[in-house]
């Protein structure tokens, strides 16, 4: 039982760590260097690279929490993960 324990604290512990890095370290700084690089303001710039972010971590959530099924159910997965990517 403690290995199983283990090994699903390990399991959450990289999908959450790869998460962060792939939607906030990797994703949202490209997003707003590239509206900068095309003229954007620097505050513009953050609120958009934020949102399609957020809008793309929403999404992603389709397949990892089994979307689809119940009618509704897949965009309420996408508005809740959207909001608490935002978050």
């Amino acid at each position: 039982m403690a290995l199983v324990g283990t090994v699903a604290l390990v399991s959450f512990g990289l999908q959450t760590a790869f998460e962060e890095f792939a939607f906030r370290g990797v994703m949202l700084s490209n997003f707003a260097e590239g509206m900068l690089a095309r003229g954007s303001s620097s505050n513009w710039s953050v609120v958009i690279a934020l949102l399609t972010s957020s809008a793309i971590f929403g999404v992603s959530h389709i397949v990892t929490q089994g979307g689809g099924g119940a009618e509704g159910r897949s965009i309420q997965i996408v508005v809740a993960s959207t909001l608490l990517g935002l978050l």
